[in-house]
């Protein structure tokens, strides 16, 4: 149900600012990665899988990238809130955009290696906003995250592993 209501909200976003000014659009609705805590991840690989964002207006746009934790009535099933945002890096935090054109910015997931954090199940919200210049939000669009940890490997798992790798 909650999956509906997101995916319903971006709908509605989207729809209320292609008509107000044209608006902004994503391909990057939800992703979902596997990461190991410790390792830096890069999320995509080329910018296909960037968070990319598409000005459909007929002005040039400033897109403002940010994570942060998701809303309650957005929340996915069986995921955590992140715990700490500064998990989640943007490379870019603010592109113009121009008419027709595509801004991105690539991420960067970082999970401290704490056992607390193997085996684990979090989330983290994307939101893109557009704005002309003067500072007021004219579209906005948000988009989730969905990052699951690896479980942790006995001792006697990883020597297995290495001798296996020489």
């Amino acid at each position: 149900m909650n999956s509906k209501i997101a995916v319903f909200s971006v709908a509605v976003l989207f729809i209320v600012s292609f008509f107000a000014f044209g608006g902004i659009l994503t391909p990057f609705i939800e992703e979902k990665i596997t990461v190991t805590p410790g390792e830096k991840y890069l999320v995509g690989s080329g910018s296909e899988r960037a968070l990319r964002v598409k000005n459909t207006g007929k002005e040039t746009v400033e897109v403002n990238f940010e994570v942060s934790r998701p809303r309650q009535s957005d929340k996915k099933e069986g995921y955590s809130p992140l715990p700490d945002i500064s998990w989640v890096n943007l490379e870019t935090r603010t592109v113009e955009v121009e008419p027709g054109m595509w801004g991105e910015t690539r991420i960067t997931v970082l999970i401290p290696k704490e056992k607390e954090n193997y085996g684990r199940n979090f989330e983290a919200a994307l939101v893109s906003a557009a704005s002309k210049g003067r500072g007021t939000v004219e579209a906005a669009l948000r988009s989730r995250l969905l990052i699951e940890t690896e479980n942790r490997k006995s001792f006697w798992k990883r020597l297995r592993d290495i001798f296996r790798r020489n």
